[in-house]
């Protein structure tokens, strides 16, 4: 307990406090316990000099809290990279694995109903890509039966995006039909969002394709 401390040691932790040492700190240099620093200096009047001082100290801990959290973080995603790369190391994507990967993506993200068009709605561009190269690799396409409907937030320039998802999707611009646009606040705006995309592909026969390959895999896998 607290009380059993000698009341100099009282003295001199309660002096330190006033010039700006944190409860770590008291805690250390007399060797006590954080909890009992803390009963002892509890009520201590700090001035503004002090108080300044250990909110300086208490911003360079948050800070430095915060910057181990992101390098931790780092390095566990450094790890699982690692670790996705030594899986996929020896991987061949040929036209069964782009099949694979298109139907599954598709699964994910794609229109449901065995009727009408294809359609594939994302805001990743990076996914975006990888749907529609395995896609082309899977099937010989006929490039005119592609359709872009853009959805876009107030804030985004039409003309702009719509020159950034034609690049990534190596759809021309005039494929793209009328842009929706999406209700919003116009409050918070999400940096680097580029809106989302639905690509529609006018043949029921392919999606039917995509559609069907989950039960096969399920099967394959005794599932």
């Amino acid at each position: 307990m607290y009380l059993m401390i000698s009341s100099s040691v009282k003295k001199l932790a309660i002096k330190d406090r006033k010039i700006g040492l944190s409860i770590r700190e008291v805690s250390e240099k007399y060797n006590i316990a954080q909890s009992t620093a803390s009963l002892l200096l509890r009520g201590t009047v700090l001035d503004s000099v002090a108080t300044k001082i250990l909110l300086e100290k208490s911003n360079k801990g948050r800070m430095k809290a915060i910057e181990s959290n992101i390098k931790k973080r780092e390095e566990r995603q450094e790890i699982s990279v690692l670790h996705a790369k030594g899986l996929l190391s020896k991987m061949y994507v040929n036209k069964d694995v782009s099949f694979l990967i298109a139907s599954l993506v598709y699964e994910c993200e794609g229109g449901k109903s065995n009727f009408g068009v294809l359609e594939f709605t994302n805001s990743d561009p990076i996914l975006v890509k990888i749907f529609l190269v395995s896609l082309r690799e899977s099937f010989h396409l006929d490039e005119s039966k592609f359709r872009v409907v853009m959805h876009l937030h107030s804030y985004h320039n039409e003309k702009e995006e719509k020159n950034f998802w034609s690049e990534v999707t190596s759809i021309p611009e005039h494929k793209f039909t009328k842009t929706f646009q999406k209700k919003e606040s116009g409050i918070n705006k999400k940096v680097g969002y580029r809106g989302c995309v639905q690509i529609k592909y006018f043949d029921v026969s392919i999606k039917r394709a995509l559609l069907a390959t989950k039960a096969i895999v399920a099967k394959k896998m005794g599932l």
